[in-house]
């Protein structure tokens, strides 16, 4: 069932084989698969794990991707295909219905660590981090046009052709977008990424000024206290933090404000 729903969605992208489709998303992001295991489970010989189907779901049209799942579940639990039936999964009825999905938007999101390749031309230059940002914070395709605010084109030419020959991002007819919806930075294990996230840093303390943003708050404090209040500051900056990482709205039409917020706090013994 899997196989045959992969099948119509691949033929209603316009890919009449299966060896275009799977070269299509080759060229969009890294996959976890190669063609001839994509071929298998499209044949319905082998059922693709969770993992693959999220691969090939970041892909897809928003639609296309939901359908994907859909099918993805009842494979997995035959003896409940009927829940995964078109209409038969409802959202509780005190639960707000949710905006529908512009076309292309993505609504399952799904995280790709970056290579350490990745991350190398990430920090290449200023222009390179700054566009990574802005793609992997747009709720849409971005126009090469809009980017020409923001960047100088012979920056923004370099910058493209970085990203979309290392798949960090890709460019159709719809605009330029990333490659993922969300992406994770790998672990500082080695002396290489730990430099280039000291220059990352850099340029995060210099993000606001160049995307010419509101200063809301600002301080900066370099004081004796009490160790009592120790504990209480943490929790303070706890909650902050927790607050912001919940600010996002599940609705992403919603989401219409970017912050910047950088935290450094430390702590020592002087004398004196």
């Amino acid at each position: 069932m899997i196989g045959k729903c992969l099948q119509e969605i691949r033929e209603k992208m316009g890919f009449p084989s299966a060896r275009a489709f799977y070269q299509h998303l080759e060229s969009r992001a890294d996959l976890e698969f190669n063609y001839s295991y994509y071929k298998r489970f499209e044949n319905g010989q082998t059922l693709p794990s969770s993992k693959v189907i999220n691969n090939i779901v970041a892909l897809l049209p928003a639609h296309f991707g939901e359908e994907l799942i859909m099918a993805f579940c009842s494979a997995n639990f035959p003896s409940h295909e009927h829940l995964f039936s078109t209409g038969r999964i409802k959202l509780p009825t005190m639960a707000p219905k949710p905006k529908k999905p512009k076309p292309g938007q993505q609504t399952v999101i799904v995280q790709r660590t970056l290579t350490e390749r990745q991350v190398g031309l990430i920090a290449k230059t200023q222009h390179h981090y700054y566009l990574f940002l802005l793609l992997v914070l747009s709720r849409h395709p971005l126009k090469y046009d809009d980017l020409l605010v923001h960047f100088p084109e012979s920056a923004l030419k370099e910058a493209l052709k970085d990203f979309k020959n290392n798949k960090i991002a890709f460019i159709d007819g719809e605009g330029i977008q990333a490659s993922y919806p969300e992406f994770r930075f790998p672990a500082a294990d080695g002396k290489s990424l730990s430099e280039l996230y000291r220059i990352l840093d850099q340029y995060d303390s210099e993000r606001p000024k160049f995307f010419t943003m509101e200063r809301l708050k600002s301080a900066e404090m370099f004081r004796r206290i009490s160790p009592r209040y120790m504990d209480l500051i943490l929790s303070h900056l706890d909650v902050l933090l927790q607050t912001i990482r919940m600010s996002e709205d599940v609705d992403s039409s919603a989401n219409s404000e970017v912050i910047s917020f950088s935290l450094r706090f430390h702590r020592g013994k002087l004398p004196g």
